[in-house]
């Protein structure tokens, strides 16, 4: 079962996100603080590939953050203006 069944896609962006730099599981994060990763690791499990595409795409003017992906980037240590 998806463990972020029942919520919105932005909210599970921001979940998918999260993990990357905040991993549950006491392991290091997959991204460092500060760094927007440009690309996903070879091999890398679906949901880490989309968040990385996920953040790749907030790069283009043509894209928003929902507010619940500025906190967890901002969390991170990337500034962004809403």
């Amino acid at each position: 079962m998806d463990q972020h069944a029942g919520i919105g896609g932005r909210d599970r962006s921001a979940a998918g996100i999260r993990a990357l730099y905040f991993p549950q599981d006491g392991s290091l994060p997959l991204v460092p603080r500060g760094v927007l990763p440009t690309r996903a690791r070879e091999g890398a499990p679906a949901g880490e590939v989309k968040a990385r595409r996920r953040m790749h795409k907030l790069l283009k003017p043509t894209y928003r953050a929902s507010v619940a992906e500025v906190e967890v980037l901002r969390e991170a240590g990337i500034p962004l203006l809403l």
